[in-house]
């Protein structure tokens, strides 16, 4: 028998008590039934509840156990029940993948071909969010074997027959102390295993650990075999990817390199789940660090034709001086110089419903201190379903009128409008000026799956580029440049 999915949205609580944060939703009610009665006993299930600390808060209460999402999407499976966690926009399954794929400018772009898939989670795309990612990697580095892998020059330190390159004079003396014939060398060989190919090996690997498709593994196994005949097996860690410089020779592998540090870091507390009765592994992706990359790859599309502007994503500004704190920096998530020009566009990515009075200060000290009077806040478009305004039976009118004000209260940021007997929310968009200096803080939204499915079409022209420009500042606005 299959076990029960619990379906949940990023940051919305779901609870074996009557905590339902979306009225009327039946996803919720079903998981207060999964959940109800429900404990964690295994010692598998209490250490992947820690493990999974900063990405699902799961609380045992009385009545049974709480989940609370933070702003990960991705599935994992308890012993009882599967935890299934979908962005909190309305997005549809297949835009998460092409959405991914633009991102990390995966070319070709994703497809899902898999002879047989052994879990199936997800009811409309058939095959878990990992598996695209692995599917991804392995189109890749199938890429780069037909192309042909990297050398690079690898420094070695030996005792050989002969001198070569650097002789070492220390390890040269204690040759001649022991006697030894050899000379001590250092010197460089153009070589297939370096730090590009181990990291792509090790990535490999790990998929295959993940995965439980059939087909997926097939593939895995034989890009393995290929990848150790050039290059060795070695633990890959966070720091690695940061010692890796790109350039002309190399630029191939970095959407290669992406993906595998994706799935090296989503993977880190896997290797030790082995219990038969749990098949899928935890994979989880934070939508912040998406909807940030979505947004810095879309300001590059806009502004790619015109050579006078910068972006510079994450730029990291000395802000305070000081002898005691050790964080003195600000730094923002984009900026758009114009050359020649003291204009800037501050851009800064807030993956939630509103802003907080912490975000509107942190944007506010970015335009004081880069000496702007705008800066710009973008959120994506929200879109809640609404609640009928006719109370259902058994509820009495007052009963539903409470339900109303809850649901009001849970979304301080909407304004709502009565359409077709249903109360629904509209989100906010206030622009915010400050009193005494007039700086202006401009609040927009994006519609996430109006510009995917742009992207999907291929309409990466002046459609994408006019609808990129409507959360543009206006004196930074630039007109379409057809090639």
């Amino acid at each position: 028998m299959d076990k029960p999915i619990v379906k949940l949205y990023e940051h919305r609580i779901s609870s074996s008590d009557d905590v339902i944060e979306k009225l009327n939703d039946d996803d919720y009610k079903n998981n207060q039934k999964i959940l109800s009665g429900k404990k964690l006993e295994t010692r598998e299930d209490i250490k992947l509840k820690n493990d999974l600390n900063g990405i699902l808060t799961i609380k045992e209460l009385r009545s049974g156990i709480e989940i609370s999402p933070t702003s990960h999407i991705g599935t994992v499976e308890f012993s009882e029940f599967i935890v299934k966690v979908s962005p909190k926009y309305s997005m549809k399954p297949k835009n998460i993948n092409i959405l991914l794929d633009y991102i990390l400018d995966v070319k070709p772009p994703i497809k899902i071909n898999f002879v047989e898939s052994s879990i199936n989670v997800e009811k409309e795309e058939k095959i878990l969010l990992v598996d695209v990612m692995i599917n991804s990697l392995v189109q890749q580095c199938e890429l780069l074997l037909k192309r042909g892998l990297l050398k690079t020059y690898v420094v070695h330190e030996e005792n050989v027959s002969f001198l070569r390159g650097k002789l070492l004079i220390k390890e040269q003396i204690q040759n001649n102390m022991k006697k030894n014939t050899k000379f001590g060398c250092q010197f460089d060989e153009l070589e297939h295993n370096n730090l590009e190919n181990q990291i792509l090996l090790a990535a490999l690997s790990s998929s295959h650990n993940i995965t439980n498709d059939n087909e997926l593994k097939r593939k895995l196994r034989i890009l393995m075999y290929q990848y150790s005949t050039f290059t060795e097996h070695i633990p890959i860690l966070p720091q690695d990817f940061e010692k890796i410089m790109y350039n002309r020779l190399n630029q191939h592998y970095e959407t290669a390199h992406d993906l595998s540090k994706i799935i090296l870091e989503s993977s880190g507390f896997r290797e030790y789940r082995k219990e038969k009765r749990i098949k899928i592994k935890p994979f989880f992706i934070n939508m912040n660090d998406v909807f940030e990359k979505f947004v810095e790859k879309l300001i590059r599309f806009y502004y790619s034709k015109y050579t006078k502007y910068e972006i510079q994503p994450q730029k990291t500004t000395k802000s305070w001086k000081s002898d005691n704190f050790q964080d003195k920096n600000m730094r923002t998530d984009i900026l758009v110089d114009e050359t020649g020009s003291d204009k800037k566009f501050i851009l800064d990515t807030k993956y939630k419903e509103s802003l907080s009075p912490n975000d509107r200060y942190q944007i506010g000290f970015y335009i004081h201190e880069f000496i702007q009077k705008e800066g710009t806040a973008l959120l994506p478009e929200f879109k809640e379903k609404g609640i009928s305004l006719s109370p259902p039976t058994p509820k009495t009118k007052e009963e539903w009128n409470e339900d109303i004000q809850k649901y009001r209260d849970n979304h301080k940021g909407f304004d709502f409008i009565e359409e077709d007997g249903e109360l629904k929310a509209i989100m906010k968009n206030d622009d915010l000026i400050s009193v005494k200096k007039g700086i202006e803080l401009k609040l927009k939204r994006i519609n996430i799956n109006k510009i995917v499915e742009m992207i999907d079409e291929g309409k990466i022209d002046k459609s994408l580029h006019d609808e990129i420009g409507k959360f543009i500042r206006k004196d930074m606005q630039v007109k379409f440049i057809k090639t």
